[in-house]
């Protein structure tokens, strides 16, 4: 693995947290939640969002009008199938989808569910930089590279992983604010 192979490894680590972190569903209504579910439709299987306007008309309420109605029983099967706690209510051409106020516990275990989701993408990170770090010192080891050339690289890594570490750890205050303070 090369440097620039795992910076974008990196920035994939980064947009998968971004993107689970926005999936949670945090008591008020967000379209996001749904990006997960699969509808079997047209003999294959696609997002919800690629066959149905997803939209929310109230911060309670998430409203899904698929554009043929003939998949309306499909949507239906597939959020339940998706396993998010959520419940869809068919609503004679449409689905509403009503998310329920957040108890404080529930708060909490998704302040739990946060921190473990942020460890284990800062572990991610740790685990590419090891990598690069080893993949640094064989360069050096094997000659033909500058001891000097090979710390600035070293260093230039450390301050890429830091930043994204910082990024990591500002995106998961935010969303544990978030959590507990809506």
């Amino acid at each position: 693995m090369n440097i620039s192979e795992a910076k974008e490894k990196l920035d994939e680590i980064v947009s998968r947290f971004k993107g689970e972190m926005n999936q949670l569903r945090l008591g008020r209504a967000n379209p996001e939640i749904l990006d997960s579910v699969q509808v079997e439709v047209y003999e294959s299987t696609m997002p919800i969002k690629h066959i149905a306007n997803i939209s929310t008309p109230d911060p309670r309420t998430i409203l899904i009008q698929p554009w043929d109605k003939t998949n309306l029983k499909s949507i239906e099967k597939a959020i339940f199938a998706a396993d998010i706690d959520i419940t869809p209510i068919v609503d004679g051409e449409t689905i509403r989808i009503s998310i329920p106020s957040m108890t404080q516990e529930i708060r909490e275990n998704y302040v739990k569910d946060v921190k473990i989701r942020t460890e284990e993408s800062k572990v991610a990170v740790r685990q590419v930089r090891h990598k690069i770090m080893e993949e640094l010192d064989n360069q050096l080891k094997s000659g033909g590279v500058s001891e000097d050339d090979i710390e600035r690289k070293k260093d230039e890594f450390e301050k890429h992983i830091s930043s994204i570490i910082d990024n990591i750890d500002e995106f998961s205050d935010k969303k544990q604010d978030e959590i507990l303070n809506m």
